[in-house]
């Protein structure tokens, strides 16, 4: 990478990690282009240059978290020895992440919006897809290995992911403790359901 370039990469790196700050602070809609020029201490000019949009750099900041998850689930999947197993500590390390991911709030906004534009919506389901691949491939390994009922892995897959989203319902409601222990719950019945 010649020296331009990689400077140009260190900028989009620096904007990206302070209006990540800035998100996860005021909220998606409470942050101006204004207050990421301040924040970044870049022109308007500068901020455009590496992202086409404040959505186009809001998705860039989403789609590092979410490919930040998929590497570091991948780097400890090998780690459980059962399927089953593997779902628990699945939606374990999903709610660690995001119980620590600054963003949360944020993207439950920018993606109620009425006006978001629709390919950025599009572009984070796509994304977000890589959540549901992971609990496909779980199921699938684990009808495989008969462990699990053969089904139809991505009905599985959305029943299980609903049954947990529903649940996520509370973060912020309940104590941490309480949600895993639900999280925990709903993955059991799951799977009392889909035992070989």
């Amino acid at each position: 990478m010649n020296r331009r370039r990689f400077e140009s990469e260190q900028t989009k790196e620096r904007i990206a990690a302070q209006a990540k700050e800035l998100f996860a602070q005021k909220g998606y809609a409470a942050t101006s282009i204004d207050d990421l020029c301040k924040a970044t201490g870049s022109s308007k000019g500068s901020i455009y240059y590496h992202f086409k949009s404040k959505d186009h750099l809001f998705l860039y900041l989403v789609e590092q978290g979410i490919l930040e998850w998929a590497a570091d689930w991948k780097a400890i999947a090998a780690d459980y020895k059962t399927c089953a197993d593997k779902l628990y500590g699945h939606f374990t390390h999903f709610i660690k992440h995001f119980q620590t991911y600054p963003l949360l709030k944020a993207q439950h906004e920018f993606m109620a919006a009425q006006e978001a534009d629709p390919e950025i919506l599009n572009r984070i389901s796509e994304v977000s897809d890589l959540v549901y691949e992971t609990v496909d491939d779980l199921l699938e390994e684990g009808m495989q290995k008969g462990e699990f009922k053969k089904e139809k892995t991505r009905d599985l897959t959305l029943i299980l992911v609903g049954i947990l989203n529903g649940i996520s319902n509370h973060f912020g409601t309940m104590e941490d403790s309480e949600l895993k222990s639900l999280y925990q719950k709903g993955i059991s019945v799951f799977l009392t359901g889909i035992k070989s």
